[in-house]
């Protein structure tokens, strides 16, 4: 609890200088001439972030929770209803105030918000149904993006620390505006998740696994590689040319990748084995490492950095799901298995999204367009697949059905 208390009370001290005596030039983000709506707005947003950021802080702790329960009960009003629900009105009216003029990070907000209200909404019904379990799990949620305020000042400073002034502004509060609520949203996943895990299974003694006989095999093989020709080749792949030649066998990876998740929902036995093989060696792995090619060629902007953290999490659910199989651990290999399927479902819903902006944003320029697609494809379907293996859990308990399967249920059932 207090490492907690530490980043609460560091937040609110660097936060609050700028906006304490209500001068706009002090503000944290530039004001235009002649808006006097956004300032307000700002404060307020600031002002009931604060206590969004205080009350979750009381939710977290333990002591409190145990020992005063009615105080629990009424900081968590606060939180909702003059904390989270406000701020995010505030941030939202922001956005439209704002507009065009933030570039792909205004999507990130909107993203945001829209997210913690409906994880503190939908905490907040469970706890009034008196399903606590749910409850506990949404509310971690709300928790973990209402850290957003602090992990995005962490990240300001890593990246400060670490880039390059190549780094233009914009491309900086992008990265920042996605970055630090994704990481810690996916944070308290892997939290709950390490959670609810099953006692581990202790693999066979002596024996090592694939993914460590391959991690061996490139460490020993790294040293030896021609890096003068790799670069070389990367290079290649900045050019006009070289993207076009590399660009149909990340797609033809990627397809593989999509028809082998599918296959591996409901095949005979023998078939899993090996489609549980080829899908990372064969297709998963090599679309990462082309993907990877491609965003050192024409990386830039925060589309390129939500496309890293899209290849990282493809590539750690499909390893995960493969560990899991051979651990014989099969209703934690599934549930990670339909990540993976909606991870690699990237490029359908990217497409789907193409389609939306042309009709509600028919003017938006390319670079927007492209930061918007590479951000919010992959995350609205983690989204659907938690969603879908949430409410599968709650329906039929640890055993989950294949999200191919209902689709052939429907149809069998329509065909009778």
């Amino acid at each position: 609890m207090l490492p907690l208390a530490v980043a609460v009370v560091a937040t609110l001290l660097t936060m609050w200088p700028a906006y304490i005596d209500l001068d706009p030039a002090k503000a944290s983000v530039p004001i235009p001439a002649g808006n006097h709506v956004k300032y307000p707005l700002l404060v307020l947003h600031v002002t009931f972030g604060s206590i969004a950021l205080i009350t979750a802080a009381l939710q977290v702790w333990p002591w409190l929770r145990r020992r005063h329960p009615a105080v629990h009960r009424i900081s968590g009003r606060v939180y909702i209803f003059a904390g989270v629900v406000p701020s995010a009105a505030m941030a939202t009216g922001l956005v439209f105030v704002m507009g065009d003029d933030q570039g792909a990070s205004w999507m990130s907000r909107v993203v945001l918000d829209a997210l913690w209200v409906a994880t503190t909404v939908i905490g907040y019904w469970k706890a009034r149904q008196g399903r606590w379990a749910e409850h506990r799990r949404y509310m971690i949620y709300s928790f973990a993006l209402t850290l957003d305020v602090f992990t995005a000042r962490l990240l300001s400073f890593l990246l400060l620390a670490f880039t390059s002034a190549q780094v233009t502004s914009d491309e900086f509060l992008d990265m920042i505006s996605w970055g630090a609520w994704t990481a810690t949203l996916l944070g308290a996943f892997w939290w709950l998740e390490r959670r609810r895990r099953s006692p581990k299974q202790a693999a066979p003694a002596g024996k090592l696994t694939a993914p460590v006989v391959v991690g061996a095999a490139v460490l020993a093989v790294v040293p030896f590689l021609p890096l003068d020709w790799l670069m070389s080749a990367v290079r290649h792949a900045g050019t006009p040319a070289g993207y076009a030649s590399v660009l149909p066998w990340y797609s033809a990876f990627t397809a593989l990748a999509l028809v082998l998740g599918i296959v591996q929902c409901r095949p005979p036995r023998r078939i899993r084995s090996a489609a549980i093989h080829i899908h990372l060696f064969g297709a998963v792995l090599p679309a990462v490492v082309l993907g990877g090619v491609l965003l050192a060629a024409v990386g830039g902007g925060a589309g390129w950095n939500g496309r890293i953290y899209f290849e990282a999490f493809w590539l750690i659910a499909t390893v995960v799901a493969y560990r899991m199989a051979r651990q014989g651990r099969w209703a934690e290999y599934r549930r990670y298995r339909v990540y993976s399927l909606a991870l690699a479902l990237d490029a359908v819903s990217m497409r789907l999204l193409g389609v939306v902006l042309s009709i509600v944003a028919p003017n938006l320029d390319v670079p927007s367009y492209l930061d918007i697609v590479g951000w919010c494809g992959w995350i609205a379907n983690l989204v659907i697949a938690h969603w879908w293996l949430a409410r599968s859990e709650r329906r039929t308990g640890s055993a989950l059905p294949d999200p191919v399967e209902v689709p052939l249920r429907a149809g069998r059932a329509l065909s009778r």
